[in-house]
């Protein structure tokens, strides 16, 4: 069977299955790439009845499953851009920097 999808961008359309599926694999760098297909199927106004994932597919499902179809994409932007910054949090590798070096102080006398 031969299916052709022409983009529409905004509008919701029904391919011709009973249900949409999508599967997120895990492995770390691949999530980012999950978000990436997930934001062109929805720009192609296509949006899955079923999510299911594993590791980091199961985050990715998450955040999907868990915004409402207008903020989804945005909302793995935001998860992405957060999680893959040099620092988690403010000071992140100042604070760990000064507990290695309070570990390896030598002891007073």
């Amino acid at each position: 069977m031969s299916v052709q999808v022409q983009p529409v961008i905004g509008t919701e359309r029904r391919l011709p299955f009973e249900r949409i599926v999508l599967a997120l694999q895990g492995g770390g760098a691949l999530g980012a790439y999950q978000a990436g297909v997930y934001e062109a199927l929805a720009e192609a106004g296509i949006h899955p009845d079923w999510i299911a994932g594993i590791s980091i597919g199961a985050i990715n499902a998450a955040i999907i499953a868990g915004n409402p179809p207008n903020l989804r994409v945005e909302r793995l932007r935001e998860f992405w851009t957060q999680v893959t910054a040099d620092e988690l949090w403010p000071g992140q590798w100042r604070r760990r920097r000064e507990c290695r070096e309070r570990r390896h102080r030598a002891p007073s006398s």
